[in-house]
């Protein structure tokens, strides 16, 4: 099955597509991480999955760059 990266989802379901708790994602739109693609007229906030992507893979990369740091050793790109 091939995922459409212009899908949305809401909190709950990005944190379960990503496997992250949906306060994560919440924590993520606060530090300005993840940015919703919309808000319904509920009030409902939605996030695309290229978005969802983009936050993790940034987020891996980060914590690969701080643990090679705390070793001593060079990052990785």
């Amino acid at each position: 099955m091939v995922e459409d990266p212009n899908a949305l989802l809401n909190r709950r379901q990005a944190g379960t597509f990503l496997g992250v708790s949906p306060q994560l994602i919440s924590m993520w739109k606060l530090r300005r991480k993840l940015t919703p693609a919309e808000v319904t007229r509920d009030g409902q906030t939605l996030y695309r999955i290229a978005d969802l992507r983009a936050v993790e893979l940034a987020t891996r990369r980060s914590m690969k760059s701080s643990r090679n740091w705390r070793r001593g050793m060079p990052a990785l790109a």
